[in-house]
């Protein structure tokens, strides 16, 4: 379902009737499927969309993607944030051919998006260790790599000052916006979580890919 949810009941409940929408749409899809919902990358509707998902969960519907947080959206508690996502894209000739003439370059898509389970189906378990999904571009900081992250623990700033960069958290200097990750070795720094020399960093996940279930599972 894409590009629909924000031009329905704008002004009129439509928190709740976007959510008894998707209710329905998620009666007709057979077990073991999903319903990916696409709506523009823009803070307004990426918000409107994060309302409609909290109301899902609260009724019993399992996030398959990009949540790995299970309670109500971290992202809403402060109106300046919102949760998107960015794919490369390599588009079609002629949409190449437009773009050039019109002097647009499109080498990736953004959107707000959620995966929800059928009505029946649990959440899946996440990796174990301490996971976050990337949820930002890199934030500038001097002397210091920061992102936010969000997990199962919540949505928090992730950061690891430059002279501590080493061969096992590497991986930190090139996350994008949608991988999943683990990081050991964190401790708490103010809002979030401050890596160290000893710490390490692990892709489980790039942008785009199914998170693994944890070890043993799957």
């Amino acid at each position: 379902m894409g590009h629909v949810l924000n031009e329905l009941w704008k002004g009129q409940d439509e928190d709740r009737r976007r959510a008894e929408l998707l209710e329905e749409a998620l009666g007709l899809v057979a077990p073991g499927g999903s319903l990916l919902v696409i709506e523009p990358a823009l803070r307004d509707t990426s918000r409107a969309l994060l309302r409609v998902r909290d109301l899902l969960v609260e009724r019993g519907a399992a996030v398959r993607a990009p949540c790995l947080f299970r309670g109500p959206c971290p992202a809403l508690l402060r109106e300046t944030d919102w949760c998107h996502a960015e794919r490369p894209v390599d588009p079609p000739p002629l949409v190449a051919q437009i773009g050039k003439a019109a002097g647009l370059r499109k080498e990736a898509v953004k959107m707000s998006y959620l995966v929800v389970a059928p009505p029946g189906e649990a959440w899946q378990a996440p990796p174990a260790g301490r996971v976050f999904r990337i949820v930002s571009e890199p934030l500038p900081s001097k002397g210091r790599l920061r992102y936010m992250g969000c997990g199962p623990e919540g949505r928090m700033g992730l950061s690891l000052q430059e002279k501590h960069v080493r061969l096992e958290n590497r991986a930190f200097e090139r996350l994008l916006r949608g991988d999943v990750v683990e990081v050991t070795g964190a401790e708490p720094r103010g809002d979030g979580l401050a890596l160290g020399e000893a710490s390490t960093v692990k892709v489980l996940a790039p942008a785009g890919r199914p998170v693994p279930p944890p070890r043993g599972e799957g």
